[in-house]
Formats: structure tokens, sequence, C-alpha cells
């Protein structure tokens, strides 16, 4: 008898190399999103980008350049005459089994943000985890934050560019930052209106279908949209 489980969601949107979700990336109540959150599987190891806003920021996959499935995982903000970049620790993010993964924006001071201004200090966290539902733990994870001082002249454009108005592109738009388009399978994208803690997050990595926040009412309030992109649909 073989007990062996290998993935409990079978359903995913796949991408390959030409595909893209275009949704509008906009403030809601004076803020544009505080967390980006999916989960992605790629079996292809190259460069590519999974999430981007326009040419201003993205979150992207860099391959390590040997042959096997490690590689990082990229959250990079192209400002006016600089751009920045934190990556991740080296991860087998090529394995093809789905990965979570979510950005968050803070106060460096840890507070939650109450507006949007370009001269505010900001922390961007990129984490990513990979769950084993067959041995019920979480086998790989990594966390690393770029710290943005908005009162630097080189560094406030960082905070305008994630915060001015634009298009998302998921699976990316194939311009910019690594340039090539995700190609893998996406699922449960959503959009955050508040940062979310990481027991939430972890909670949505162990159970993908859940949708808590750090609030029993974080799912009608601060939940701004969510893609499931698992349930056998075509999506246009």
């Amino acid at each position: 008898v073989n007990y062996e489980i290998k993935r409990k969601f079978t359903y995913a949107l796949d991408f390959k190399s030409s595909e893209y979700l275009r949704l509008p990336w906009k403030q809601v109540s004076s803020k544009v999103p505080e967390t980006v959150e999916f989960r992605f599987r790629s079996p292809i190891s190259k460069d590519q980008v999974i999430v981007q806003k326009d040419g201003d920021w993205a979150i992207q996959l860099r391959d390590n350049g040997e042959t096997d499935a490690y590689g990082y995982l990229d959250f990079a903000i192209s400002g006016s005459s600089s751009v920045g970049l934190v990556s991740s620790s080296l991860q087998p993010f090529y394995n093809d089994d789905m990965w979570s993964v979510m950005l968050t924006r803070v106060s460096q001071s840890g507070t939650d943000l109450t507006a949007d201004t370009t001269s505010q200090k900001i922390k961007y966290e990129l984490s990513a985890k990979q769950y084993d539902a067959g041995r019920n733990k979480i086998l790989y994870q990594t966390s690393e934050s770029l710290n943005v001082d908005g009162t630097v002249a080189a560094q406030t454009s960082w905070n305008d560019k994630f915060q001015s108005n634009g298009n998302l592109y998921i699976g990316g738009s194939g311009s910019k930052f690594v340039s090539t388009k995700f190609s893998g399978s996406l699922m449960e994208f959503r959009l955050w209106s508040e940062p979310l803690s990481q027991s939430a997050f972890e909670n949505h990595v162990r159970a993908p279908k859940t949708y808590n926040g750090n609030t029993t009412s974080s799912y009608y309030d601060n939940m701004i949209l969510r893609y499931p992109l698992d349930n056998n649909v075509t999506y246009a």
C-alpha cells in the first residue's frame, strides 16, 4: 500500500511564458495593498517574473546557474536612479511543488501604515514557504527584508513606484526586470489591505484554502481581492 501524498490541490492556472492576468493596482482607503500573497510552482529552472506592477516592482525567480532545482526569489523596485533588491536564501524553488509567497510592507517601527506617503520609512518583507502534506511539516522557508528610507532622495522613488496607481501583471508583462514571463502554475492570488502576520500566512501555507487574516473580521474588512485559480475553470 502506498501512503504517499503527492498533492492535495491539483487544479491551478498554468502559464507558459506567454500568458498573464492584468488587473488594476490602486489605492483603497488611501493605501495600496499591504500584502501580496500567492502560491506557485515551476519545474523550469530559469529567470522569470511571477508578478509585477508595470515597470515599477516585481517578484521574480532567479536561477542559480546550476543543473539543479535551486534558485532565488527576489523582490525588486525600480526607482528613478537605482533599483532596490532583496533576495531570498538559496531554495529549491524549481522542484515543481507548490510554494507559498507573501510580500508585506509595514513602517520600520513595526506599526501598520495609515496612509501612503513617499517619505515614510518602510520595511518590505518577502517570505516563502513550502509545506509537505505527507509529512505534515514545512520543509523549506525563507524570509528577507528590504528597509526603504523615504527621507533619502534615491529611496523616495522606490516608495513612490510601489504606491502609485498602475497595472498588476500576474505572470509578468515581459518587460523590465528579468523580462521573461512566468512558466508554471499559480493559485490563491490575494491582495490584503493589512500586513498579514507570519502566523496567518503559515496557516495558509498548511491549509491553502483558508483565508483568515490578522483578526476575525479580516476576510470581510481587509481582503481586497482573491483569485482562487484552482477550481478547474477557464479564465479568459
